[in-house]
């Protein structure tokens, strides 16, 4: 059987991981979902540890060198199969990228990137005119897209036969904001109920009904 020799962590050990568990506790406890920046500083800690096992010795021998050569060859396979659309990468832990938007939202998943991806999808499909759920920087008209707002009627009571488009932020969200004066939320669980036709680039789901 594979052995590695144990050792009791040295001061080196401590002074990486102190500071990336001090940082990903602190993260723990931080209301503002801006994505994985809130701890990019953990990365160069992590690296340095992660170089350290080139020094590990493993019985048999080629033990360790054939892991990390798989380890490798997965990362660029993973690379290869996720482009262009490297925002939307999770690994398999989560179920990859079809799974990500059960799990984070915002800038994690959407940019609002995907509307060159819907305009192909639509010349493709041959679609004319959709209904647009959409936030982002940009307005789809730029990109050539005709569409109609969706509107809180359309969340509860999708029309038979018409194209609906929904960005991952807006379609992960459990509760929508535009509600008219008074109104109570509305519950948009589009997530739970049907399956989408298409999904551009993971951050633009195209349903029809």
């Amino acid at each position: 059987m594979a052995t590695l020799p144990w050792r009791a962590p040295t001061i080196d050990v401590y002074f990486l991981l102190g500071p990336v568990v001090a940082m990903l506790f602190a993260a723990m406890f931080d209301i503002a979902n801006v994505g994985i920046r809130r701890i990019l500083p953990v990365y160069p800690f992590l690296f340095v540890f992660g170089s350290g096992m080139a020094a590990w010795r493993s019985r048999p021998r080629m033990l360790l060198p054939v892991i990390l050569v798989f380890l490798s060859v997965w990362q660029v396979i993973e690379a290869i199969r996720i482009c262009p659309d490297d925002l939307a990468y999770f690994n398999e832990l989560v179920g990859g990228p079809d799974r990500g938007i059960f799990y984070l939202d915002d800038s994690n998943v959407d940019w609002g990137q995907g509307l060159k991806g819907l305009k192909r999808f639509l010349a493709d499909q041959r679609i004319l005119h959709i209904k647009l759920d959409y936030l982002g920087p940009y307005d789809p008209a730029d990109y050539g897209i005709e569409y109609e707002p969706m509107t809180s009627e359309d969340i509860l009571h999708p029309a038979p036969g018409t194209y609906y488009a929904v960005s991952a932020h807006a379609l992960q969200r459990p509760v929508r904001v535009r509600v008219p004066p008074g109104g109570e939320a509305i519950r948009y669980d589009w997530l739970e109920k049907y399956e989408p036709i298409a999904k551009i680039g993971y951050s633009i789901y195209v349903y029809r009904f």
